[in-house]
């Protein structure tokens, strides 16, 4: 959520700044595009792959070929990755920068990021996937060293930021770049990986102010504005307050000359008609009556001289905030969500309507995201009623426990831990992971003691997934539920109950 984005940045420090020093880094990358059949994730067919020349790219700056671990497909496993970016980590010491890049599929379950190694069960993403808080155990028990770069190239990348924000409460220097928010998906394209290699091979393009000089805001705002223009993702860099955003990357090896002819300059994103249809580009030279372009997410090779009628700016129609929307979601499928926020009036906050009775594995999930205008359209069903309705009904404040509607149709025991706008945000009460909903799909925990007959939600089993019952009888510090699907009755903690009407 954007709500990660908001770390402290300190003032720019003119011209004494820190500056990268690439023969005294430590890099870790994996990369995997193909995982086995068994997994059932989708492999990436693309032959050019942008993670490698990243590693090459990194190379060629000056880190020692010694300093750079890459591991490639079938050897990124879970184990793999924790034991090599320990070793990584624990020879960055004082005074070193370490990297970390990732590329692959990125799944999110109950709010954690994991990065899905070669050997991850998709089914069982706690017990084999590598996540977010490995990531910072590793760093917190063995980086020693003066900053961190954490760059990552999948769905849900920006949950990247809550390492670096757990890293800023022990005052570490760290930053992250991810090719989207921690609850969206990304595309299959290199657009991300090929901004870093823009930006590490000293690309003109980058150097937003003409100083010869490449920094970590600029990375930030060119890379920002890729994902936007070329693959209408919402990404922005998150850093440590001790973190500076004038840190000097690179000194700039190719200049450009930002030059402007018919309305159009050097470096601004456009869209542009191929002869076939509109595409997202970037102005690479100009012309008085044409425009060399760069397609953005394709090959240099597609570059192209465009006219004057092949050429317009970028527009896009508004979203109404509160109001619901039919969203596009995966393929043809498409579900009624309601807009909460907006950013750049160009990407919407929607939160999808809880599906209610139909279970899901992560992969069918709808988590609520940032999506385009593009993707909705007017809403054709009506609101859902709610499943339950509270016993006592009452306005919702932080700290308040209550049973909540999550995106796989079930409902459970969760704390409100803040507001944003019309949307909740809250904790599961069994492992403290993160989500969100909206107040009729939520019901309070009053904190009455039910009566024997009155109709209940009930917690059971180890994620306190919540049943309609009817109370049996009552113990102390417990009630006896008699579960409406026929499951044999057992007892309840009275706080693990809440009053639903008749």
């Amino acid at each position: 959520m954007l709500a990660l984005l908001v770390l402290a940045l300190p003032v720019a420090r003119g011209g004494d700044r820190a500056r990268w020093q690439p023969e005294n880094t430590f890099v870790f990358m994996a990369g995997i595009i193909e995982w086995p059949k068994a997994a059932g994730l989708s492999s990436f067919t693309d032959e050019k792959r942008l993670d490698t020349r990243l590693a090459s790219t990194l190379r060629a700056a000056g880190v020692p070929e010694a300093n750079l671990v890459f591991l490639e497909d079938k050897d990124a496993t879970r184990d793999n990755i924790r034991a090599k970016l320990g070793e990584v980590a624990a020879r960055a010491g004082e005074g070193t920068t370490l990297i970390f890049y990732f590329e692959g599929h990125g799944a999110l379950e109950r709010g954690k990021t994991y990065f899905c190694n070669y050997d991850i069960d998709p089914d069982r993403l706690t017990e084999t996937g590598f996540s977010t808080d490995d990531l910072y155990s590793i760093l917190d028990a063995r980086w020693k060293g003066e900053r961190a770069l954490l760059f990552a190239d999948c769905c849900h990348s920006g949950g990247l930021a809550a390492v670096v924000s757990r890293l800023d409460a022990k005052s570490r220097k760290a930053a992250c770049l991810a090719s989207a928010t921690a609850s969206n998906r990304s595309t299959g394209n290199w657009t991300f990986t090929q901004g870093l290699v823009d930006a590490f091979s000293g690309y003109g393009i980058v150097d937003a102010n003409g100083d010869d000089e490449i920094t970590l805001d600029e990375v930030d705002r060119f890379v920002h504005d890729e994902m936007k223009y070329g693959e209408s993702q919402l990404t922005h860099a998150v850093r440590s307050r001790a973190f500076e955003g004038d840190f000097v990357l690179r000194k700039v090896k190719k200049r450009i000359e930002r030059a402007s002819a018919g309305g159009w300059t050097v470096g601004q994103y456009v869209e542009a008609n191929d002869g076939e249809a509109w595409y997202g580009a970037r102005v690479l030279k100009v012309e008085d009556a044409r425009w060399r372009v760069h397609y953005m997410g394709w090959d240099a090779q597609w570059d192209e001289w465009v006219e004057k009628d092949r050429i317009r700016k970028f527009e896009r129609k508004s979203l109404e905030i509160g109001k619901r929307y039919d969203v596009a979601w995966e393929e043809d499928k498409t579900h009624a969500a309601r807009v909460i926020e907006s950013c750049e009036d160009w990407f919407y906050y929607v939160h999808y309507e809880g599906q209610k009775g139909k279970k899901q594995s992560w992969l069918e999930e709808m988590e609520d995201e940032w999506i385009t205008s593009d993707r909705a359209s007017p809403v054709t069903s009506e609101p859902q009623k709610p499943e339950f309705v509270a016993a006592k009904p009452r306005a919702f404040a932080v700290g308040d426990r209550v049973a909540t509607l999550f995106c796989d149709g079930a409902w459970y025991l969760a704390r409100i831990t803040g507001r944003r706008g019309a949307l909740y945000l809250i904790e599961f009460a069994y492992d403290g992971s993160a989500a969100s909903a909206l107040e009729d799909e939520m019901i309070p925990a009053d904190g009455e003691t039910p009566k024997v007959g009155e109709r209940v939600l009930g917690a059971w089993g180890e994620y306190d997934q919540m049943y309609p019952a009817k109370v049996k009888s009552l113990k102390e510090k417990a009630c006896e539920l008699a579960w409406e699907d026929g499951s044999p009755a057992s007892d309840v903690p009275t706080d693990k109950v809440v009053r639903l009407k008749p």
